[in-house]
């Protein structure tokens, strides 16, 4: 075979491989609907984007080496528009995203007696950061806690908590990364009375 005929075979076949692999990308992003926040889904936008570079470049070859001309211009045409229509949906979807920030709860001098505890219950939605300061007038146990986790502490079994701090005045927590879950925080006096002020947000992304 000339090495003309084989270079163009070569050619052609690149984007012919090209065109049906972003057919695949593109159809296995919708399927996924990205949102940019799963690795695996960013490594299929960054193939899809190789693919479309892919076609610019056995295009301009196309073109360049074989003459190919009307070929060439539709492949490059038809690869633009792609990668277009790309930044448009990536652009459009940061534009459209929103953060939102909520307060939880924000109490001040509240009182605990001595061996008894206070429990706060809230419900996540959307994946978010928790974020919450806390200080006490004595030293308390605080727990973070999954809903089932504080059903099993509500009786007195051994618990998994997210986070905690024990024999402590005072706590902070920063962008604490939470699912869509209902989680308690629960205040535990230990050998006195206290009061405590506790001021807990939430920051969410859609």
């Amino acid at each position: 075979m000339p090495k003309h005929d084989s270079g163009k075979k070569f050619v052609w076949m690149s984007l012919r491989i090209s065109f049906w692999i972003m057919i695949f990308f593109w159809i296995l992003s919708v399927l996924l609907d990205l949102s940019f926040q799963n690795t695996g889904e960013i490594i299929f936008v960054i193939f899809w984007m190789g693919s479309i570079i892919f076609t610019f470049v056995s295009s301009i070859l196309h073109l360049t080496k074989h003459k190919k001309k009307s070929f060439a211009v539709v492949a490059l045409v038809f690869s633009s528009l792609l990668l277009l229509l790309f930044l448009f949906g990536f652009f459009w979807g940061l534009l459209g995203s929103s953060q939102t920030h909520q307060i939880i709860f924000d109490e001040e001098d509240e009182f605990i007696a001595a061996d008894y505890y206070d429990s706060f219950s809230f419900e996540v939605y959307d994946y978010s950061y928790l974020s919450m300061d806390f200080s006490s007038s004595s030293p308390v146990n605080l727990y973070l806690l999954e809903e089932n986790e504080y059903l099993r502490y509500d009786v007195g079994e051994g618990i998994y908590y997210v986070k905690a701090s024990e024999n402590s005045k005072f706590y902070s927590l920063q962008n604490i990364p939470l699912s869509p879950d209902t989680y308690y925080i629960v205040i535990e006096t230990i050998d006195s009375s206290t009061t405590y002020d506790i001021l807990v947000e939430s920051d969410s992304y859609s």
